[in-house]
């Protein structure tokens, strides 16, 4: 990964993104899809796993999760709980993370476009992409932030 493209990323998040990349039973982490995640996404899981782990109740929680899911699973929801967050989400609104094609979402042509708050959810994913980063990074404002300081 190219740390000018992906200035969040550290070497410890790539590191984690090829370890999970490279066991052989990633297609089944991946509900037999290997294509679903790229490297740039496992860093971004593994950093929202990371964050989500700061809080001690939420430390518990993960352990307890990942004793009856799926790795991707726990980090997908490790994204959701800190987009929530850091986004300061209502319960009812879509974080990125749940947007899987942004140009349909926006033109109203599948399931999240009557989500609320899917098309603002989409938007930010069209900016994150252009950027480089991953729809399930923590902390999507940040994110952004950080690498349009760096491109500028």
């Amino acid at each position: 990964m190219n740390e000018d493209r992906y200035p969040w990323v550290t070497e410890w998040h790539q590191q984690q993104a090829k370890d999970i990349l490279a066991k052989d039973d990633f297609a089944k982490l991946t509900k037999d899809d290997p294509t679903r995640f790229t490297k740039n996404d496992i860093a971004a899981l593994t950093l929202a796993i990371e964050y989500t782990r700061r809080d001690p109740s939420r430390n518990e929680q993960l352990d307890s999760m990942l004793q009856d899911g799926s790795w991707i699973e726990v980090a997908e929801f490790a994204s959701y709980h800190c987009q929530m967050e850091t986004l300061r989400l209502d319960p009812a609104d879509s974080p990125p993370c749940w947007i899987n094609d942004p140009d349909a979402t926006l033109a109203g042509k599948n399931d999240d476009a009557w989500c609320y708050g899917a098309h603002e959810a989409a938007r930010l994913v069209k900016k994150m992409q252009a950027l480089g980063i991953s729809k399930y990074h923590p902390d999507p404002i940040k994110a952004i932030e950080q690498a349009e300081r760096k491109k500028g």
